[in-house]
């Protein structure tokens, strides 16, 4: 059993071989647009925090590597790179160590041409702001001494030199930027590609820094926007609005702005949890620690893992949220021994509830409110209350309900209460059965002594806690 998920090894020769998202559907929807696009273009592939954005676009890097598509790729990680002063810098040297270097370029000319736009690109980086009035104002300490033309003259000399450096700036950039069309024709001849652009990925850049997200764009824009040239911007389009708003007032319309960067975007398909967990629970290797406990309730496996699939669904959970519990989950489970309960069904609940709702959960395991008030927080939740109806979520309200009960006199009050209810003539026939269903578990739980199962659990999520960065 592993303490975290392992890392994925993509294989170059079959990409989406780990596919647990069946996402290779749109890789190739997305391959076919780019073999009829020659650039520049700017292709957004918006999805929220945690689900799967960075493999996807990963396994789809080598898919368009691969020989059958042909395509020269490279991966900028926006976040990683954000240290740096100026995104222009990380940009150059990515390309210097992604196509240069790695393809083994022989061809001289897009050597050549690469030399010059690299060269060009020193005086395009952007420099600090200079100390120009100390320059030019150099021995007029004496204020009464600075007349009328001296200050004409000053300003005279600030507004020749902008627009100077406004005329060579933009020299410059178009120096620039034929070097760099050079460069992707030459490239393009060189390796038999055919004219296929190169495609950029830039993942992670709604958790940039605001400036250096913004900045990153508007040299994509203004810089890289020539032929043969294709960026895929990897994002959270609603994070990313955060960072403008946050240097443009929150007045400002995000949507209308990243229109004069994105020329299409792309939402990946919502993932299934289904799929997720199933891949998880191979992943962390939980079918083993099941086998080998000596201490288990029938089929603990099989209701652990159906149960966390329908409470994920139920509270929405991203696929990161769901490795992340996975994770505690299996630390729990690695810190107990064989012999010993682990009550796998109100664990994967309680670290579910600790996720989704932190203070709830405090309030629920201190007994500051009834166990009653987390059942009606589920009813509150799209699918809730059918979750409950159904013979899982029967099992998943009755551990909340015996969890925290008080010990033995506490679980023996709640089996005369639930005995009293079925006996009450007024009880719908479906309300006698689900009260029944709950009073069994009750019962077995009396029957095993679990009379203080909720606080065995809780110091085991206090552990946890210590491992969790």
């Amino acid at each position: 059993m592993y303490l975290k998920k392992q890392e994925l090894k993509i294989n170059p020769q079959n990409p989406f071989e780990q596919d647990k998202l069946h996402r290779l559907e749109s890789a190739q929807v997305l391959t076919e647009l780019f073999k009829s696009t020659e650039g520049p273009f700017v292709l957004s592939i918006d999805s929220s925090w945690g689900t799967g954005k960075t493999t996807f676009v990963k396994m789809w890097k080598e898919y368009l590597s691969s020989e059958e598509n042909n395509f020269h790729c490279l991966y900028f990680n926006a976040w990683e790179n954000d240290f740096a002063d100026d995104p222009l810098i990380s940009f150059i040297g990515e390309i210097q160590l992604g196509v240069i270097a790695t393809l083994n370029i022989k061809d001289s000319k897009a050597k050549k041409y690469f030399a010059k736009a690299k060269k060009i690109s020193g005086s395009l980086v952007k420099k600090g702001v200079p100390a120009v009035v100390k320059g030019l104002t150099y021995g007029l300490l004496d204020l009464e001494e600075i007349n009328e033309q001296i200050i004409a003259d000053l300003a005279y000399s600030i507004a020749q030199g902008e627009i100077e450096n406004y005329e060579k700036n933009k020299n410059t950039l178009l120096e620039f930027k034929q070097n760099l069309e050079a460069f992707m024709a030459e490239l393009s001849k060189s390796d038999g590609s055919s004219g296929k652009p190169l495609i950029f990925f830039v993942d992670e850049l709604d958790r940039c820094r605001p400036i250096y997200a913004v900045e990153l764009l508007e040299r994509i824009k203004h810089l890289f926007n020539v032929p043969g040239v294709i960026f895929v911007l990897v994002l959270d389009k609603d994070q990313l609005a955060h960072s403008i708003k946050s240097l443009y007032g929150v007045g400002m319309n995000v949507d209308g702005y990243l229109r004069r960067f994105i020329d299409l975007d792309y939402q990946l398909p919502k993932a299934s949890n289904s799929d997720f967990c199933n891949h998880l629970f191979q992943e962390f290797g939980f079918q083993e620690f099941f086998t080998k406990r000596k201490v288990r309730d029938t089929d603990e496996a099989e209701q652990f893992l159906n149960t966390f699939i329908k409470l994920a669904e139920i509270f929405n959970l991203s696929l990161r949220e769901l490795e992340q519990c996975f994770t505690q989950v299996s630390i729990a489970f690695r810190t107990t021994p064989e012999n010993k309960k682990i009550y796998p069904l109100l664990l994967a609940f309680l670290i579910i509830l600790k996720n989704v709702n932190h203070s709830l959960y405090n309030q629920y395991i201190t007994g500051t409110i009834a166990a009653r008030r987390v059942i009606e927080f589920i009813k509150e939740q799209p699918k809730g209350a059918d979750f409950l109806d159904d013979n899982y979520g029967q099992a998943v309200e009755a551990y909340i309900l015996g969890a925290f009960c008080g010990g033995y006199d506490g679980l023996r009050k709640l089996i005369s209460e639930y005995e009293k209810e079925l006996e009450k003539e007024n009880t719908s026939e479906k309300e006698k059965q689900k009260l029944s269903h709950l009073l069994e578990f009750f019962q077995f739980f009396a029957r095993q002594n679990n009379y203080s199962m909720g606080i065995y659990l809780v110091k085991k999520i206090q552990i946890l806690d210590r491992f969790v960065a």
